[in-house]
């Protein structure tokens, strides 16, 4: 049987894969940092920092407000830059949802990121 090739416009069988088709790419560093979000370390540290950070967004906080809704562990040197950081305390912080999304599009300075990790750190 015979059908419309959507990738060069020919007719093939239906069992022709089209050397058009376009290769599906696996970036090894999206599967190791999803592997690595699975693990049960990161799942442990994930609950430690936002223990240590008493369970509210850290800018939020900042902003006289008490969010403790949708809370996320944010990277703040994240670990397409520098994989070896994952578990480090002092480069984790806790941020509601919004303000994740600041800081990964790199909006908020990492420099106050660390500033308030480190600080919340010195303070157990």
């Amino acid at each position: 049987m015979n059908k419309s090739c959507k990738y060069c416009g020919r007719i093939h069988d239906i069992s022709y894969i089209c050397p058009k088709k376009p290769q599906r790419k696996w970036h090894k560093n999206r599967q190791t940092k999803e592997k690595f979000r699975s693990t049960q370390v990161w799942q442990d540290t994930r609950r430690s920092i936002v223990f240590r950070d008493m369970g509210v967004c850290q800018l939020c906080l900042k902003e006289n407000r008490y969010n403790t809704k949708n809370l996320e562990v944010h990277h703040i040197t994240p670990l397409s830059e520098d994989f070896t950081m994952r578990l480090e305390r002092t480069n984790l912080i806790t941020l509601c949802a919004a303000h994740h999304k600041q800081a990964d599009a790199g909006e908020t300075d990492a420099a106050e990121l660390r500033a308030i990790a480190e600080k919340n750190e010195e303070a157990l």
